[in-house]
């Protein structure tokens, strides 16, 4: 597969961010939003049996790229030292996984999930790009989402990252992003 990975141009840590930091992380992904949805796109059409993809923002190109991220996505094993800034948050009687996301399926993620979310955007009525500014304890605060007519708001890039574990641990279809895009089109609209 020919990829080459998002590269931020600041630190992101949604955490201690503040709000000018969000707006200007909220332009900078925008501004490299047809790029990146072209990154994919080569990256999909290098990976053999998938040289015919298109990123044509259908409800339907959804279904072959699921059965692409299947294909591709991985985790890593994580290092002592993350391990130990897990367990530190962490009450004694869990024990945090050992491996995550690798950092190409993390990349990925946010590739597939500016591409979901067009896909969404241009293919239900009434739904636009958001950053939501009200409370910090607001789980999305200041993130890219869809948003609709009601308070429901979608992080697409946290719905395809949770979607890749889930491909990872079979614990779902490929067929997954499509079955998504009909649930969160109703959920919406």
């Amino acid at each position: 597969m020919i990829y080459t990975t998002l590269q931020l141009p600041f630190k992101v840590d949604f955490d201690t961010m503040s709000k000018k930091d969000f707006i200007s992380y909220g332009q900078w992904f925008h501004s490299v939003m047809p790029d990146r949805i072209d990154e994919l796109r080569i990256a999909v059409n290098s990976t053999p049996n998938f040289e015919d993809w298109k990123p044509d923002f259908s409800p339907d190109s959804l279904v072959q790229l699921g059965v692409w991220l299947k294909r591709v996505a991985c985790n890593r094993k994580l290092t002592e030292e993350e391990l130990d800034k897990l367990r530190v948050n962490l009450p004694s009687y869990i024990t945090p996984k050992d491996e995550d996301l690798s950092f190409q399926t993390i990349s990925l993620s946010v590739d597939i999930g500016m591409y979901f979310g067009e896909v969404m955007r241009k293919n239900v009525a009434g739904l636009r790009w958001d950053q939501i500014f009200g409370s910090r304890k607001f789980a999305r605060f200041g993130r890219p989402v869809i948003a609709g007519v009601g308070k429901i708001v979608l992080d697409p890039v946290i719905v395809v990252a949770n979607v890749a574990s889930a491909l990872i641990d079979g614990r779902n279809s490929p067929q997954l992003l499509r079955e998504l895009f009909d649930r969160w089109s109703k959920n919406l609209s």
